[in-house]
């Protein structure tokens, strides 16, 4: 359970990184 939801943060910050225009 816990490493589902270190996969479902790790994904969301991956998320919101690809999604913010800084690059």
């Amino acid at each position: 359970m816990s490493l589902l939801f270190a996969l479902v943060r790790l994904h969301q910050c991956f998320n919101d990184y690809s999604t913010t225009p800084n690059k």
